[in-house]
């Protein structure tokens, strides 16, 4: 039981949000999570085959513009 602060995101491609969810002594409750795109690959002929995602410590998630915006 307590408050909680939850961070979300879909992978690099979305924006990370965090809600504030309480848990109680009832039990466990629906809690609904929306991710919203900044940055949609697909209008640039990209498709992701990562069926997995590494999130803790990997550059591109502090700042996901480096990784999937540079040009050369």
């Amino acid at each position: 039981m307590g408050q909680y602060t939850v961070t979300y995101t879909g992978g690099p491609e979305y924006l990370t949000w965090q809600k504030d969810v309480t848990v109680d002594a009832k039990g466990p409750s629906e809690i609904e999570f929306h991710l919203d795109r900044w940055f949609d690959p697909a209008t640039y002929g990209w498709y992701s085959g990562d069926h997995h995602i590494h999130a803790a410590g990997c550059r591109h998630y502090m700042n996901p513009a480096e990784a999937c915006c540079q040009t050369t």
